[in-house]
């Protein structure tokens, strides 16, 4: 166990977990977004949304019953490479710190869904944040369009 006092998570809770994202894969922090709904998509697919001009799609972690119409929708554009897409919350994110967290050993059932992979797990004051991989997660999602 230890601490990685330079990072800083962006951490989403959801109703049974909290999950994070690294800082540095975060474009911008959307607020009262709408999203379009899209038939015949995976369940982890929300819809799609106009993000300055671009079409991305906006994904759930699985474990929220997302309803895209009333409440107050907060979306993590999360950035990896070329491309991008928003992550749908309805509790507002929080930062944590690498000075306020320790780096401890991912549950074994972290795996999060099909599309989602953890690669690490903090514990803090609030309890324990699984951090998304971001790159095999967006690998995950690309291999569902082949």
């Amino acid at each position: 166990m230890d601490s990685d006092k330079g990072m800083n998570i962006l951490c989403m809770p959801f109703e049974k977990r909290v999950y994070g994202v690294e800082f540095s894969y975060v474009a911008e922090i959307c607020s009262n977004i709408q999203v379009s709904a899209v038939p015949c998509l995976p369940p982890e697919f929300l819809g799609v949304y106009n993000y300055k001009g671009t079409i991305i799609p906006v994904l759930d972690l699985g474990n929220t019953t997302a309803d895209l119409s009333g409440g107050r929708l907060v979306m993590p554009v999360i950035k990896y490479g070329k491309y991008m897409l928003g992550i749908l919350c309805k509790e507002e994110p929080f930062i944590l710190s690498g000075r306020d967290a320790l780096r401890v050993k991912a549950p074994d059932e972290a795996s999060i869904s099909d599309i989602w992979r953890c690669k690490d797990a903090y514990k803090y004051d609030g309890g324990l944040c699984l951090v998304i991989d971001v790159k095999r997660s967006v690998e995950a999602i690309l291999a569902l369009s082949k």
